[in-house]
């Protein structure tokens, strides 16, 4: 993710992480420090002016990362900072505009509500600080009838007086429209073929419970960053081809 925007030419985010003496660097989600690692490998020189942030709720995957960042040549409590807790929370205790870079790799689409994620990445950051997100896009959760339509396609006990409950509660259109942005159109598209096929490798005894994540549209994010004057100066970046599901934005503080 940060590979794929570090290295276009004449990026301003390349600037700035050649340009500061000491970088802070603040990882969201970290899990095992793929995302670290991948910017170590594209800009070496930050093992020695960079101190870095990793930031997840799973120990053992931070105890991952720990062991491979310092095998890498970071120094825990010097240039490696472990936060074993939720991004949210880390973004309420860190101090006020000392982050110049954070990464989220599939990590915000967690939150239920996008609105205190950046308002606490606007405080964190510096002026003319940024933010690397990579996601996953669609926007089937914003459509009751998309959702009833997925959810018609796959099988549980109950299903038929659940599938009522659920028109009568959330409304179904049944001459609703497609996506008029091909990427958006094929997004959904995958998420489903997704979620229909993961549904398959449940056994049949398992509790007929699925985990539908609350993606949104990539425009969700670029006008709640905005709101709390963080702009887009990058993307979406469509990682797939003809298809926004994973993409990647990077924004810029203002001045």
């Amino acid at each position: 993710m940060f590979t794929v925007v570090y290295s276009s030419e004449n990026f301003k985010l390349r600037n700035r992480c050649q340009s500061i003496e000491q970088l802070c660097i603040l990882d969201l989600g970290a899990g095992s420090g793929e995302t670290t690692i991948a910017i170590i490998k594209a800009v070496p020189h930050l093992l020695e002016q960079a101190q870095f942030h990793l930031v997840d709720p799973a120990k053992g995957s931070l105890e991952e990362a720990c062991t491979k960042l310092t095998e890498a040549g970071l120094v825990v409590g010097k240039t490696l900072h472990i936060h074993n807790t939720k991004d949210i929370e880390v973004l309420k205790q860190l101090r006020t505009e000392t982050v110049d870079v954070i990464v989220a790799n599939a990590s915000v689409h967690h939150h239920a509500y996008l609105e205190p994620v950046f308002e606490g990445i606007s405080n964190l950051l510096r002026p003319e600080g940024w933010i690397v997100i990579g996601d996953w896009f669609n926007s089937m959760w914003v459509s009751p009838t998309r959702v009833y339509e997925l959810l018609n396609k796959l099988t549980w006990q109950g299903k038929k007086q659940q599938l009522i409950d659920f028109r009568r509660n959330f409304g179904y259109n049944e001459c609703e429209i497609k996506e008029t942005v091909p990427e958006l159109e094929a997004a959904n598209q995958q998420i489903c073929h997704f979620w229909i096929n993961y549904a398959k490798t449940k056994a049949p005894s398992t509790p007929p419970y699925f985990l539908l994540e609350g993606h949104r549209p990539q425009d969700d994010y670029i006008r709640g960053l905005a709101e709390y004057g963080v702009h887009i100066r990058r993307g979406p970046v469509n990682l797939l081809p003809g298809s926004g599901l994973l993409s990647v934005l990077v924004a810029q503080k203002e001045k």
